[in-house]
């Protein structure tokens, strides 16, 4: 299976133009390797989510074009949100002080009772992601799919195997006024919500647009937990620079792949994109294409591939070792 992961777009009107371009250029690189099965979008398709018609033009320049060029079914393209997504005019500082100053939220279980009580005031923590949320179920929610403001949870078939996904807001708090690095919130009671609808996946992937680092550190240490310990994969973006780890916990090894900025003109970031190759009957192993832009060439070029070691325990190393032996 071949995943796309694609990021951080940031959609402005006035550079349309360039970024048709580069998507172009994208694409004509893409069609000369191998069908791509899925692709992951990790946050920031716009600039600014204060306009909705913004959505609508970067879904026209990048998705549609992915759509019908590269002959993938919208349902396979899967999204979170980003920092650029959220509506800012509709971020208040009183409220969002609230959430920072440790003493109303101070521990998980605070955080889910004040996303269970369904308060006006949790209500309200909604609306900067109002214009994304109508946006994503318009154009990437079948009507199996859980889709929300915090959160949506899908499942694909691709051939005859289930690929399970949740998609995480982790900007529902972003707003500009504090920095996002270790102060961002997520109530793990919805993550766990979300995970008991993959049970019968064979691969299970979560993406959100920041890295978990990102969270308070008391919010960080669970949902690191229930990331590493449920998921397969992990895509994040955000950062506009290419990172890839591994870890094992528990009983699962899970890879994490942050890509770059995809067609954004960042002069401290990449333009790029990563594919990663995953047999989903062992994997334990995965290879990761990657490929940047040349702005002076006016192309795209493959740069080396990865082979990535996922670590497992010892009994399942031996089945995958096994398995191989099978298949050879």
């Amino acid at each position: 299976m071949r995943i796309l992961h694609l990021g951080d777009f940031h959609y402005k009107s006035k550079n349309a133009f360039e970024q048709r371009k580069v998507v172009a250029k994208l694409i004509e690189h893409l069609k000369t390797m191998e069908k791509i099965d899925v692709v992951y979008f990790t946050g920031d398709l716009v600039f600014s989510g204060e306009k909705f018609d913004d959505f609508e033009s970067a879904h026209e320049i990048l998705f549609l074009e992915i759509i019908n060029n590269l002959k993938i079914k919208k349902e396979n393209i899967i999204i979170s949100p980003g920092n650029h997504d959220i509506n800012r005019v509709e971020c208040s500082d009183v409220f969002l002080s609230y959430f920072h100053n440790g003493k109303s939220i101070y521990n998980n279980e605070s955080l889910n009772e004040f996303c269970a009580l369904n308060t006006k005031d949790f209500e309200s923590s909604l609306t900067s992601s109002e214009n994304f949320t109508k946006y994503l179920k318009k154009h990437f929610c079948n009507e199996n799919d859980n889709c929300s403001s915090l959160y949506s949870s899908h499942i694909r078939e691709i051939g005859d195997l289930k690929i399970g996904t949740i998609s995480v807001n982790s900007a529902w708090i972003s707003s500009g006024y504090y920095l996002d690095k270790n102060n961002l919130l997520f109530p793990t009671s919805f993550i766990k919500e979300a995970i008991s609808n993959l049970k019968d996946c064979q691969l299970k992937v979560f993406i959100q647009h920041h890295p978990l680092h990102y969270y308070k550190e008391f919010n960080y240490i669970e949902i690191q937990n229930l990331v590493h310990q449920n998921f397969d994969l992990l895509f994040s973006g955000h950062l506009h620079k290419e990172e890839i780890s591994t870890s094992y916990n528990g009983t699962n090894g899970i890879y994490c792949n942050t890509t770059e900025a995809t067609l954004t003109f960042d002069r401290n970031g990449e333009i790029g994109y990563s594919i990663i190759n995953i047999d989903i009957n062992d994997k334990s192993t995965l290879k990761k294409e990657r490929g940047i832009f040349i702005q002076k060439e006016n192309k795209f070029i493959d740069i080396e591939s990865v082979i990535i070691n996922v670590p497992c325990g010892e009994e399942k190393h031996k089945q995958n070792r096994f398995r191989q032996k099978i298949i050879s």
